[in-house]
């Protein structure tokens, strides 16, 4: 994780997965909970979603906790929650006692993970396999079956990777996937289905390069 004015390094999450990661998203501001706060999702070929702490370094994230300034015990849990408030969600103790080096959540399926996208809005988020599913934060499992996932979407019986996924930061329950046939295909979380399918004339890897800028 960079500071971007200084250009410099935060921390380094050691041994994250122990496949290649193929890709990150971090929540978004308006999905800051009293459960989690500020977290990033990471997915990999090892066939694990982690979720990971995002403010390893609140001094240097531009969140500082008040609990030092407090007299006694009571001042000493109300500022705490204030500061955490500010940090933009409490998190649980169970959770607050992880150091950022372990991750908060761990969620498996049954093959490698292409692409993770945070919804805007609400506390899940989408992965790409050979299928799209949607995860609840509040539900993870190392089972390595894919169960804890709330849905999965597909077009028909179709196999193909689906290589990059996102959602539409504005039409908040419409997710665009790209995929390894040329595809670009629409889902509406709300159907419960894809929309459309496109199938474009030239590979669809450049649209996974350019971070496939969805609006």
């Amino acid at each position: 994780m960079w500071n971007l004015p200084s250009q410099s390094c935060l921390h380094t999450y050691s041994k994250a997965h122990s496949g290649i990661i193929q890709s990150l998203s971090m929540s978004p501001s308006a999905t800051s909970s009293q459960t989690y706060g500020r977290h990033l999702l990471s997915c990999s070929t090892d066939r694990t979603v982690k979720m990971w702490n995002a403010d390893p370094r609140p001094d240097h994230t531009g969140w500082m906790g008040d609990a030092a300034d407090s007299e006694d015990e009571d001042g000493e849990e109300d500022a705490t929650a204030a500061g955490n408030a500010r940090r933009g969600g409490l998190l649980s103790y169970q959770m607050a006692q992880k150091p950022p080096s372990q991750p908060l959540a761990l969620y498996a399926g049954k093959s490698a993970f292409n692409s993770v996208s945070h919804h805007f809005s609400r506390q899940q988020f989408a992965s790409a396999s050979s299928v799209i599913q949607i995860w609840d934060l509040n539900r993870s499992g190392a089972s390595g079956t894919g169960n804890e996932a709330i849905k999965t979407i597909q077009w028909g019986s179709d196999a193909e990777s689906i290589n990059v996924l996102r959602f539409n930061s504005s039409e908040k329950e419409v997710l665009a996937s790209a995929g390894s046939d040329r595809s670009v295909v629409l889902y509406d979380l709300r159907a419960g289905k894809p929309l459309t399918k496109m199938v474009m004339t030239v590979s669809s890897f450049p649209v996974r390069w350019l971070g496939m800028g969805f609006h």
